[in-house]
């Protein structure tokens, strides 16, 4: 059984999770999908494959695509997230009145981690080591 903060994404109360072989196939296969969307957005997506030479019709149908893929993506994220956390419906709409696409990845990847066995000591480190490091806390 794991324990995940959910105040990140919009929620009050923690959830806990018993860390199930369906639950790990589904963190892995969201893993891989959010590495195949990275691939995609360093630059071979769709539009990535425009030349100078590309009609108007190619570059709006490759805009499309590229949407396409993004909400797809972001579609997929929210998914990911309301299945393992076993989400009602309320929940969710908070969850993605909340927060935006980046931090929907973001919170899918510490749901992943966590399945993965990372503990929450190691996350709490890092982000305090972010937080030390980020220029605008110096700026304050």
């Amino acid at each position: 059984m794991i324990t995940l903060k959910t105040e990140a994404i919009g929620l009050k109360k923690p959830v806990d999770i018993k860390v199930t072989i369906k639950r790990r196939r589904e963190a892995n296969a969201m893993m891989i999908e959010m590495l195949r969307w990275d691939l995609g957005s360093n630059g071979h997506g769709p539009i990535s494959k425009l030349t100078d030479e590309s009609s108007a019709e190619e570059v709006t149908k490759a805009v499309i695509a590229q949407r396409q893929q993004d909400e797809k993506a972001l579609d997929d994220t929210i998914d990911f997230i309301t299945n393992i956390l076993k989400l009602t419906k309320r929940q969710r709409e908070t969850v993605e009145d909340t927060i935006d696409d980046v931090e929907a990845a973001q919170y899918a990847q510490y749901v992943i981690d966590r399945i993965n066995g990372k503990p929450e000591e190691q996350f709490e480190a890092e982000q305090k080591a972010a937080e030390d490091m980020d220029p605008k806390k110096d700026e304050q």
